[in-house]
Order: C-alpha cells, then structure tokens, then sequence
C-alpha cells in the first residue's frame, strides 16, 4: 500500500466501536441459482434475535422491509442502522404460509480485520490503543485488548501479544472471538515462543469451546485447538 494512501487511512475519523462490534440478528442466508427465489435461512444463531422471533433453519426470506433483497443488501441493511432498529422480514416456511417478523437488531463482538493485508496494521494498533487508553467498560476494554493482540500477532510481536491475552477476563463471544478464541491465540503465542508445555496447557482449555465458532466456514475454537495438539504431538493426552 502507498504511504499516501496509508495515511489518508489513518487520519480518517473512524468509530473504532465499529471495529470491533457488528449489527447482527443472528442468521446466515444464501442464495440460489433461481431468479427472483427468495434467500434461504442456513443457519439461526442459538440465543439470538432470530431465534427469539422463531425463525428456523431451512425457512426463506421474502423480502426485506417489504421490499426482495439480495444476501448482500440484507447485509447492507443491517450494518447501516442503529443497535435496536426494527427490520421487517417476509418468512415462508414449510406450508408456504407467509409471515411478517420484525427483529431489533442487536451489536454482537467481532474480530476486527486484523490479518486483512488492506488494512494498514499500525494504524490499526494506534486506533485500538488510543481506545483502551479511555474505554473502562470490562467486557468493551477485553473486546478492545483481543483485537490489539491479535494485530500484534499479525507482525510477530508475541510476548506483546501474550500478554494482552492473558490479562483478559470478560471477553464477550461473537464469531471468531470468545474465552475459548483468546486462549487458543494465547497457545499459538507459546508455541510461536517455543514454549511447548505452555501451549499444549492453552490448547487443552480452548479445545473445549465446541460452541465459539473461529473462523467463517463454521469451524470451531475446539477444532483449531485439537489440530495444533496433533501436531505437537499431544492429541491424546
């Protein structure tokens, strides 16, 4: 990237909440090849908004606010409004019978794009430093510090990385962010150090957490954490 371009990045006034937290209603659609058919529900999120308004997996979406919407103009609509806004989805289940569901949208945690080689990576840090430096909120300062973390992973900084990760005590759970997700990051920080025995201890913890989703194909923090105790040798203890 030019530095001109990097620059302009990181002059630009940005809510860094943005960084780290997303509207969400807690469902995964797609598409098909069909012209004009409605998205398909894939996937409801257990304990979210859609869950709550009884939407199910294997459902489809009309409409959205009345008017046909792509995958990515529902998206589109939720990222651009306010935490609590209603949205209005058409839903047909089964029976074919149509229903009108309204849904407040909520502000879920997310990783911020830190391995994104787009996004300038110091400016990144500055961002999220500048925010730690004034959030006292637990749950927002544990959210802020997991992103730092991982961006100082993104260049190696480990030990800085480590630390960060191994102070946090309220990490809030979103997609490829959780309790689980923080000590699988704290693993691979001990692994990269050559610290074995410490890794394999953090790798065992977070190969429990079958419920943090990691990364977007759907696999989970238990299931990156078991593969790294393969391949250090420790898949069986």
């Amino acid at each position: 990237m030019k530095l001109a371009v990097a620059i302009e990045q990181l002059n630009a006034p940005v809510d860094v909440s943005d960084l780290v937290y997303r509207n969400d209603i807690g469902l995964r659609v797609a598409e098909t090849e069909l012209p004009a058919a409605p998205l398909l529900v894939v996937a409801v999120q257990p304990g979210s908004a859609a869950e709550v308004a009884g939407i199910k997996r294997g459902e489809t979406i009309g409409a959205v606010d009345r008017s046909p919407s792509t995958a990515e103009q529902l998206a589109d609509k939720i990222a651009m409004r306010k935490p609590g806004d209603l949205i209005v989805l058409q839903v047909a289940g089964g029976n074919a019978v149509t229903r009108d569901v309204s849904i407040a949208l909520q502000r879920v945690a997310r990783r911020a794009p830190v391995f994104d080689s787009s996004v300038p990576g110091n400016a990144l840090i500055a961002r999220l430093t500048a925010r730690l430096l004034i959030t006292t909120a637990p749950a927002d300062r544990d959210l802020i510090a997991f992103n730092l973390a991982a961006t100082y992973m993104r260049f190696g900084e480990w030990r800085r990385a480590l630390g960060l990760l191994t102070a946090l005590t309220n990490v809030p759970r979103g997609d490829g962010i959780g309790p689980g997700m923080a000590k699988y990051l704290a693993g691979r920080c001990h692994e990269e150090l050559g610290e074995r025995d410490l890794a394999i201890a953090r790798f065992k913890d977070a190969a429990t957490a079958d419920d943090e989703v990691a990364v977007d194909d759907g696999a989970t923090v238990a299931t990156l954490a078991r593969q790294r105790l393969a391949a250090l040798g420790a898949g069986g203890l």
